[in-house]
């Protein structure tokens, strides 16, 4: 995947990440039917933007303890239980985890994708 590639796929914010976060599976730039069928803006970050914030939230104080003092990542070899996590949160969704200061709903959706990513990472 080439670098352009990404910063047109991710608006250059992640082209200098780790593979983990270049490997996005966007369509390329001259795959316009592709892109359009993929409305990663309109047919996501819009619909869900309060959610998506307290997800990025949650990740910004999870990086702070797990991995604090280093850039923003995602420390895979700490979150594997995502099944047993997601259950545990879905207990009190609404109710506020006294550790990272959230409902335990942002819990739940952070898992979740973490756990969908891996499951499509593995598909590729």
């Amino acid at each position: 995947m080439s670098k352009n590639h990404v910063e047109e796929c991710l608006g250059g914010a992640h082209a200098d990440k780790p593979d983990a976060i270049r490997s996005a599976s966007c369509p390329g730039p001259d795959d316009s039917a592709a892109r359009k069928a993929a409305p990663l803006w309109s047919g996501c970050m819009l619909y869900f933007p309060d959610a998506l914030l307290a997800v990025a939230r949650l990740s910004k104080k999870g990086n702070d303890k797990h991995n604090p003092g280093e850039p923003l990542r995602w420390s895979r070899e700490r979150s594997t239980d995502h099944g047993d996590c997601i259950a545990r949160h879905q207990i009190e969704p609404e109710a506020i985890d006294p550790d990272t200061g959230e409902v335990h709903a942002v819990a739940v959706a952070w898992r979740a994708l973490a756990q969908l990513q891996l499951i499509l990472e593995k598909r590729k």
